[in-house]
């Protein structure tokens, strides 16, 4: 249950990251030739996925962020997208290493647990060793007399 809902939350952060990728193409393309230098970073953030189509969702905030004519409100936008973009990159990153860890985690246990039973098998096998050589000293001794 607890992976689903991991899984649920990436899937949720990575939207968020697509339509921060989507949205700072689409201010790219419509921003004066001067302005390019304030839009970087998207190379790091990865293409857009197939789940959704955030340009619809966002359609509205860039309307309004194209029209404003200020360079420092765009400017700070960004600067917020990017944390924000940094942000979920680091959400991912941790919970990946998670999964990584329950993974690991849950094999050692698994290693751990086999290697129990294998010392309860060759304890079984020495009882097993000494009875038999019991036995046949007996034999013997009923053989020889």
């Amino acid at each position: 249950m607890e992976e689903e809902g991991s899984g649920r939350g990436r899937r949720k952060r990575r939207r968020k990251k697509e339509a921060v990728v989507l949205l700072t193409q689409q201010l790219r393309q419509s921003e004066e030739p001067g302005d390019q230098e304030l839009v970087t970073g998207e190379q790091n953030a990865g293409a857009p996925g197939e789940e959704g189509t955030p340009g619809q969702r966002l359609e509205p905030l860039l309307q309004d962020h194209r029209g404003r004519s200020e360079g420092s409100d765009l400017h700070k936008y960004l600067d917020n997208a990017h944390i924000v973009l940094q942000i979920d990159n680091a959400h991912l990153a941790a919970d990946d290493f998670t999964v990584k860890y329950e993974t690991e985690l849950t094999m050692c246990q698994s290693v751990e647990s086999d290697i129990h039973e294998l010392h309860k098998v060759i304890d079984y096998t020495n009882v097993t060793q000494l009875q038999l050589e019991t036995e046949i000293e007996g034999s013997r001794r009923s053989c020889s007399s």
